[in-house]
């Protein structure tokens, strides 16, 4: 076999590869998937920032602890719940690094995004049940330490911890909602 038979044989498999290019060209450059993908990348940054935070904010009780005597149980429940917390972001981390939405087919994303997104839910419900009584426990002991500056700091750490949440809620919430919404769209688009 000599080069110009190679070059003929080259020439006729070429002739499907503008077809394939097409579809791939078409499929990478819609608004959609990128939008996707964006989406998807700020969900794993904001719970890769999460996860952290949660490594390092036990950290933060042994300046406190310079200040005032902290009881042993606040010593033990303050970096438990952030233990807890690195648990249940970790999950959230994995599921969401398993529901890609340029591996998986639309109808399989869908339902691991909807999947990640209950999962979410349940792990904020829980979240929030334990920081409340933390919260609480850990205003009242700065009120008990008679130290005016400690307790309004630690009223405004706590509203503004609050504020801070919310938003990151918010943002959350509204990624997963327009991450869904992408996916049923194209959901429909592959269905017609």
């Amino acid at each position: 076999m000599d080069i110009d038979q190679i070059k003929a044989q080259w020439k006729l498999m070429d002739s499907t590869k503008g077809l394939a290019d097409k579809v791939d060209r078409d499929f990478l450059f819609r608004k959609r998937y990128k939008s996707m993908l964006s989406l998807t990348d700020k969900l794993r940054r904001r719970y890769l920032c999460s996860l952290i935070l949660c490594s390092v904010a036990p950290l933060l009780i042994k300046p406190l602890a310079g200040f005032i005597e902290l009881p042993t149980a606040l010593m033990i429940a303050y970096p438990a719940y952030f233990v807890v917390m690195f648990a249940l972001n970790l999950l959230l981390y994995l599921k969401l690094n398993k529901t890609s939405v340029i591996n998986l087919p639309v109808k399989d994303a869908l339902v691991g995004i909807t999947e990640f997104a209950i999962m979410r839910r349940r792990f904020e419900c829980v979240g929030i049940l334990i920081a409340i009584p933390l919260i609480v426990y850990i205003i009242w002991i700065l009120r008990a330490a008679d130290n005016e500056g400690l307790y309004i700091g630690g009223l405004f750490g706590a509203v503004l911890g609050v504020i801070i949440g919310l938003i990151v809620e918010y943002r959350t919430t509204r990624d997963v909602h327009r991450l869904k919404e992408g996916l049923r769209k194209n959901l429909d688009d592959d269905a017609a």
